[in-house]
């Protein structure tokens, strides 16, 4: 089993979902609360040099999109 596995089959779980987003609210409307010019205003003040992070990991967590795409991703996974 992957590490993230568990993560994914918990989005089929409501009480989870129900605690993660809040009733009322779905996956998609959460991630669109993130305010990503913030989160990048924080890490120029805090680089991500000190993480342990590879290359790879780094450029996807700087995608424009990368909200939406998880979003996607765990609807369908979860369908």
């Amino acid at each position: 089993m992957l590490p993230d596995t568990p993560l994914a089959m918990n989005l089929n779980n409501e009480q989870y979902m129900n605690l993660l987003l809040g009733e009322g609210f779905t996956l998609e409307q959460r991630f669109a609360e993130i305010d990503s010019h913030e989160i990048r205003r924080l890490l120029k003040e805090k680089p991500l040099a000190s993480c342990a992070a590879y290359p790879q990991i780094k450029n996807i967590i700087r995608l424009p999109d990368l909200p939406k795409s998880i979003a996607a991703l765990l609807k369908k996974t979860a369908s």
